[in-house]
């Protein structure tokens, strides 16, 4: 049998390709991008990306939330103010796949980038905005993260769901039993 570009194919690769034939999702190269990412190389990709373009501060605390939180990006991208309390040090999480709405803690560097970026921006209803004052959108965090990676000298093939789940494995790790 053959598949679409011609090449010779088994029952079981034609079976697996016909899955994912329709598939319009972004494709990531696992073999050139890392599986997981360490506390380190997250402090050098967060400090790197602090240091681009003007939101800076944007970007570092958008890349600090989603590694802590094991955040997706459209729950970031819809992260509002209001379910922030910088007071209390709390984030209220509505997961999109399945989950439940918690509470999470903020440590005290979260809460202080959060705090820079509600200066900056106060009349903003969400928290991760561009230029025009919208939401931020795929793209943008895409490009935002394979830039951080290659100033930051890691893989210049990142994207931004390692940060979710280097922060996911990082939360179940460190979970009390």
């Amino acid at each position: 049998m053959r598949d679409n570009n011609n090449n010779v194919v088994s029952i079981d690769q034609r079976s697996f390709l016909g899955a994912y034939s329709g598939r319009t999702k972004r494709r990531i190269n696992h073999a050139t991008s890392p599986a997981l990412l360490t506390a380190r190389q997250i402090e050098r990709l967060i400090k790197a990306a602090q240091q681009i373009g003007n939101h800076g501060m944007r970007n570092a605390t958008f890349m600090l939330m989603a590694y802590r939180h094991g955040l997706r990006i459209d729950e970031l991208i819809n992260l509002k103010w209001t379910h922030i309390d910088l007071d209390a040090g709390t984030l209220q999480v509505s997961r999109l796949k399945n989950g439940q709405q918690t509470v999470h803690p903020l440590t005290q560097q979260e809460v202080r980038h959060l705090a820079s970026l509600k200066q900056l921006y106060p009349d903003a209803e969400y928290v991760f905005i561009t230029a025009a004052k919208t939401p931020l959108n795929t793209s943008v965090i895409h490009k935002m993260v394979k830039r951080a990676g290659a100033e930051a000298g890691l893989s210049s093939t990142l994207h931004p769901g390692i940060l979710q789940a280097g922060g996911g494995f990082q939360l179940t790790i460190n979970r009390p039993h």
